[in-house]
């Protein structure tokens, strides 16, 4: 199909199973422009549940192209060629948050994993601070309040609720975080990531939307 001018025609991406034989060749660069082909194509005929596809595997073809190609350099050339194999990394990230902006669900269970991910650090950690009975063992916390004695919790949801609230920005009165110099890093490291997982979210969302 490399070379092939396609211009509203009937052909759905089921027919063309599930790679096309420039794929199966490996030769990324000849799919990676029969894919572009054939996205376009599918939005002239409004098959977009196959423009989808079509994009997915293009943006596939372009980063196992720049693997190859650095993976070439490196072992003919005895030269490694940063700027593909960064690309062909940043790619594969992209693909596994978000399928290239085509999953709302792969975005999701990103967002689920970075809470979750940070609420165990946290919890484990002993950094989870909750207001303590009177006379109890207690330890500095960056925000508690004047009076108040907090230690550290063990309870799971404690954990969860403090993980969401830092995700979204939220100070919490009842939970707060011990005074360990590195929570000040992770912290705002986690309300950035979660600042990004959510314009992503909305990115994807609109994308879906679109070609509902």
């Amino acid at each position: 199909m490399s070379g092939a001018w396609m211009d509203r025609v009937r052909i759905s991406h089921a027919q063309l199973g599930a790679a096309i034989p420039e794929e199966l060749e490996k030769s990324y660069a000849v799919a990676q422009s029969t894919y572009l082909s054939l996205k376009q194509n599918f939005e002239s005929i409004g098959d977009y549940e196959g423009a989808s596809w079509a994009y997915r595997k293009e943006r596939r073809m372009e980063k196992k192209k720049n693997w190859a190609a650095g993976a070439y350099a490196l072992r003919e050339l005895h030269r490694i060629v940063p700027r593909r194999f960064l690309k062909a990394g940043g790619d594969q990230l992209i693909e596994l948050v978000c399928d290239y902006g085509e999953s709302f669900w792969r975005a999701m269970a990103c967002v689920a994993a970075v809470w979750l991910v940070f609420a165990l650090t946290y919890g484990l950690s002993g950094n989870v601070l909750a207001p303590s009975s009177p006379g109890a063992a207690t330890i500095g916390a960056s925000t508690a309040q004047q009076g108040t004695n907090y230690i550290p919790t063990r309870n799971p949801l404690h954990w969860l609720v403090f993980s969401l609230a830092t995700m979204v920005t939220i100070e919490l009165p009842a939970l707060v975080a011990s005074s360990e110099p590195w929570m000040s890093v992770l912290m705002p490291l986690q309300a950035f990531i979660g600042i990004f997982l959510a314009g992503l979210l909305g990115f994807v969302a609109g994308n879906r939307i679109r070609r509902s």
